[in-house]
């Protein structure tokens, strides 16, 4: 990666800094943050890509061939995140990081940390996105308030973890699976990385695997959304996986 490459994936990536802000260190480790993170970036979508954007967006794919295109494209996207951070980060960011007890005052991040939460975030991003890109090359429609399929994605995708399991201990007790799912993404995404040798290499491969299995699990699942139906155009503005034309309150938009 360039120069100019970082300084553009630098720039995408501090779009978070206002949602990691409002973070504490306990709502990383106890997976708090996945369900605001999805909830407001989903929130944050108005337009739904069409399928006739997915495939001028892969130029001279066979159709056969789109699939695996569309996953390609977003894996290397995320093995590329902690590319802008080239960094580890100082002892300090890197003990706030890895500290996994969920009690105690809530501790805002260092400056150095938020940026390797962001990379996260951007991951994310980029798997949501890919959810909505796959869906529109079978012709489906996906919009905003498919908070349940995203994460039935997120969570069947994520090995050894039992998604369903997890559903349904939050059931009996009235918890939120979502948490343990943010939890286990965060652990391997950061924590595991970052308590070993080699970190950046660590969490690019768990970027990249994690990617790819979003795209293999989203194909045996958006099949059951509704089929694709063109809807009369009263607008050509803004277009993207799903786009937001105007940041909110926390200047947070995709």
């Amino acid at each position: 990666m360039n120069k100019t490459e970082q300084l553009k994936l630098k720039k995408e990536l501090s779009r978070f800094e206002p949602f990691i802000a409002q973070l504490s260190r306990q709502d990383l480790v106890s997976g708090r943050w996945l369900p605001r993170f999805l909830e407001h970036l989903l929130g944050s979508y108005t337009v739904t890509t069409t399928p006739e954007e997915v495939r001028a967006a892969h130029p001279g794919v066979e159709e056969e061939q789109l699939h695996e295109a569309i996953i390609s494209r977003a894996m290397y996207a995320a093995i590329a995140a902690p590319s802008a951070h080239l960094e580890t980060g100082t002892s300090t960011d890197i003990r706030m990081l890895t500290d996994t007890r969920r009690g105690g005052t809530p501790q805002r991040l260092t400056p150095g940390a938020a940026a390797v939460v962001s990379e996260l975030l951007y991951v994310l991003k980029l798997c949501v996105d890919l959810i909505f890109a796959l869906a529109a090359a079978q012709r489906r429609r996906m919009d905003a308030g498919q908070v349940e399929l995203v994460c039935d994605v997120l969570g069947s995708a994520l090995g050894a973890f039992d998604w369903e399991g997890a559903k349904a201990k939050a059931s009996e007790q009235g918890g939120d699976a979502r948490e343990a799912l943010g939890a286990k993404i965060y652990d391997r995404a950061i924590v595991q990385p970052l308590s070993q040798d080699h970190p950046l290499n660590l969490r690019k491969g768990f970027y990249c695997h994690f990617t790819k299995s979003v795209g293999r699990t989203a194909l045996g699942m958006v099949g059951a959304l509704p089929e694709w139906v063109e809807q009369p155009k009263e607008d050509e503005a803004a277009t993207g996986a799903m786009m937001a034309l105007e940041p909110d309150e926390t200047g947070f938009m995709t």
